[in-house]
């Protein structure tokens, strides 16, 4: 099943502050959930055909690519702050 370190593990990967009343809510609501879930288990699906796509007359929809509005270079980076290669220039975001 699961434990209540799981319980605060999944807490401090979601970056949340649980407290002790808080962690035995979430341990009882979990712990129900995946024993229903469990359930699933026991139904027997050994004559069900699987399905790749639960819509079985999906076609692909592309949105027309109308390129006619479009900004001129000039103007785009003439607005931003730094250039750099017609390119608009920011700071790295990533360390």
């Amino acid at each position: 099943m699961i434990s209540k370190e799981e319980i605060l593990k999944i807490a401090k990967l979601a970056k949340l502050q649980l407290n002790e009343n808080e962690v035995e809510k979430f341990f009882s609501q979990i712990k129900s959930i995946l024993s229903y879930v469990k359930k699933l288990d026991e139904v027997d699906t050994s004559n069900v055909i699987p399905t790749f796509h639960p819509i079985s007359d999906t076609k692909n929809r592309f949105q027309v690519d109308d390129s006619s509005r479009t900004f001129k270079l000039e103007d785009v980076l003439k607005n931003a702050k730094n250039t750099k290669n017609n390119h608009v220039a920011t700071k790295g975001v990533f360390k």
